[in-house]
């Protein structure tokens, strides 16, 4: 039976005169996906992402798809179902009267009734504008390549080639301008997905991704240039939120786990062990009983990973109440304190003590007292190995050894030791125990 007229077969030779055909044709799933779309004369933008994700493909690649769906006539729909499209009058601009709109600040609202000044641009003129563009960038390559080789132009050719460059840039600037209420449309929509970031930053990453669809865009395929410049303007100002919008940044190819591990929960409408998270993120229990031992592990590490990233994505501040009342304590009153400033006479203590120590060393022999200053960290906290100290007096490390064991055994004597007692165990407790005490008689006798 041969399929009807309005059910039509996505062929290689439809495929082949696509916007990024040779990415369709090398990927069956989305080859698949794009079918399902002709028949039901539509595609969820969201659901496309998420694909075009998953195929690791640049981003060049992934506009393209986003025209090949216009120039197959399917409507993009967005997250909620609604079409995505241009607005084409100043009733999308927000307002101040519009109770639904995000609210406005003085430089907000001048920049919109500006942006509501110009033109929306028909697709007669957006291929005009394009191919002035064009002209524009083969008038630049060619001045520059006059100038590498030192190449004396014309003075009517060479202002006429600038005047040509002036041109493009100016139509740039018509066509990002024309097309700015489609990233003002966009931006309010993805201002639900931030906490810290206002209108006015989503419309300045909109914008930046707008322009990159002005020079990208290739008038002589039959797309819009609207459908080709949302995926830009969403691109960017997702890629923002992801960056920007949290305390603390999460890897952009863990936020694409962490989406995916979120929806995976949605669908299952329950709550699900990491173990089966990590079956429905490998593709589903055929694809997770082919994997090995440890492709397995590596999907449940990855699966902790997110959920734990997930977790703390935003800091507590240890001054926010604990609960709702008004007397209500913070959150910070509740945490000891380790701190040594916590205690005053701990403070107090430990100067006197190191006064002692200091006093002690000093009756030492200088080469002995600096080897055990180095040796337990006595002047910046940070103990040092054997080898360390024998690279600063330029000796063996088996020297530096013994005139430790030699500096030690003089200060266990009681002469010194009797000062600190109270202190010797905590501060030098890995003495080698098999050092007998020595009378202040035997000091003369050991080796400095």
């Amino acid at each position: 039976m041969s399929r009807s007229a309005s059910n039509p077969v996505l062929t290689d030779k439809v495929i082949a005169s696509l916007p990024g055909s040779a990415v369709i044709l090398a990927h069956r799933k989305l080859r698949t996906f794009l079918q399902k779309g002709i028949r039901e004369k539509k595609v969820q933008s969201n659901l496309l992402v998420e694909l075009l994700e998953s195929l690791n493909i640049s981003e060049d690649e992934e506009a393209e798809i986003f025209g090949a769906v216009d120039a197959l006539g399917m409507s993009l729909l967005d997250e909620t179902g609604a079409p995505e499209q241009a607005p084409d009058d100043d009733k999308a601009m927000p307002t101040q009267n519009n109770e639904e709109t995000v609210p406005l600040d003085d430089s907000l609202a001048l920049f919109l009734h500006e942006v509501g000044s110009y033109d929306i641009p028909t697709k007669q003129d957006t291929i005009t504008l394009c191919q002035k563009m064009e002209a524009g960038r083969m008038a630049q390559a060619t001045l520059e390549a006059a100038k590498d080789e030192g190449i004396e132009l014309d003075a009517d050719q060479r202002k006429e080639l600038q005047r040509t460059v002036r041109r493009g840039q100016n139509a740039k600037e018509s066509l990002v301008n024309g097309n700015m209420r489609l990233v003002i449309s966009i931006a309010r929509k993805q201002i639900v997905n931030t906490s810290s970031m206002d209108l006015m930053d989503l419309i300045q990453e909109g914008a930046i991704g707008l322009m990159k669809a002005a020079d990208k865009f290739d008038y002589r395929r039959n797309i819009h240039f609207s459908t080709y410049a949302t995926w830009w303007i969403r691109h960017d100002i997702g890629r923002a939120v992801e960056e920007k919008d949290r305390h603390i940044r999460i890897p952009v190819y863990m936020i694409g786990v962490i989406s995916k591990l979120n929806s995976i929960r949605c669908d299952a409408n329950r709550d699900l062990t990491e173990e089966e998270l990590a079956v429905a993120l490998s593709g589903g229990a055929a694809a997770w009983a082919t994997l090995t031992k440890n492709g397995q592990e590596r999907y449940i590490d990855k699966v902790k990973t997110a959920l734990q990233m997930e977790r703390t994505t935003m800091p507590l501040s240890m001054d926010y109440p604990k609960s709702d009342e008004p007397d209500a304590a913070a959150f910070g009153e509740f945490i000891a304190d380790q701190s040594d400033f916590s205690h005053p006479e701990l403070i107090a203590e430990r100067h006197f003590f190191l006064k002692e120590i200091d006093r002690i060393l000093s009756t030492l022999p200088a080469k002995e007292s600096r080897v055990i200053r180095l040796r337990f960290g006595l002047e910046d906290g940070k103990p040092r190995l054997l080898d360390e100290i024998g690279r600063e007096f330029r000796v063996s490390k088996e020297r530096i050894r013994q005139i430790e064991t030699s500096a030690l055994a003089k200060l266990r004597t009681p002469r010194l030791a009797r000062p600190i007692s109270a202190y010797i165990e905590d501060v030098l407790g890995h003495w080698d125990p098999e050092f007998d005490e020595l009378d202040d008689t035997d000091w003369d006798n050991l080796d400095s």
